[in-house]
């Protein structure tokens, strides 16, 4: 008996004198990050792209502002790699990447491809691999892709779209048309493009419903 409570004392004892001990595994954390630079407070911050990491909204403080600040100015699109650590409240540590991206403003979607396209729409959420289409963006589950260039092929209904989305597929060339069938629309996708810009002989072709 003495023996147990001999080393219950020892352990209260070290907890007392380490207290971040416990907290050690998860004091530094890499995280790769896309979004708009934000000033919350005093602090500088990313406002993260959609699918971006769980910490990608920690400050950024003492040297690294002004680091982060050569690469990008506030209000732009920035991408920031490296570590973060924290308890509740958690800060940029170290970062090994800092770059400005672009920003898209200028070029938009037709109208005739707004709204949410799925498989089936049986699910209020993108849960199911379909999409929400903007003037600007197309959304996915847990990716957010920017309209880099849109352009009419042979007829009004039909585009070619090249997106730069933020989960490292590069930035994939599709074609899409949409054609209305009784009271339903259809969009159809065609990707020219897999991962990265290489090239695929045979293009990845989907058909979706409109879901709203």
């Amino acid at each position: 008996m003495r023996l147990f409570l001999n080393a219950l004392a020892a352990l209260i004892l070290i907890i007392c004198l380490f207290p971040s001990g416990g907290a050690a595994a998860a004091s530094s954390i890499r995280q790769d990050c896309t979004g708009v630079l934000d000033q919350d407070g005093g602090d500088y911050k990313l406002r993260p792209d959609i699918g971006s990491g769980l910490w990608c909204d920690s400050g950024i403080a003492g040297k690294l502002v002004s680091r982060v600040l050569k690469a990008c100015t506030l209000g732009s699109r920035c991408h920031i790699k490296g570590s973060v650590s924290g308890h509740g409240v958690f800060y940029w540590l170290k970062i090994s990447l800092v770059e400005a991206l672009p920003t898209y403003t200028s070029v938009e979607l037709p109208r005739k491809f707004f709204g949410t396209w799925g498989l089936s729409c049986r699910r209020p959420d993108l849960s199911d691999g379909g999409f929400e289409v903007t003037a600007t963006t197309v959304k996915y589950n847990y990716t957010l892709c920017h309209v880099v260039s849109v352009g009419s092929i042979s007829s009004s209904d039909t585009e070619t779209i090249v997106l730069d989305c933020n989960n490292g597929i590069g930035r994939p060339h599709e074609i899409w048309h949409v054609q209305t069938l009784g009271n339903r629309d259809f969009l159809a996708t065609a990707r020219l493009t897999r991962e990265g810009t290489q090239r695929d002989s045979s293009p990845n072709m989907n058909i979706w419903r409109r879901c709203d």
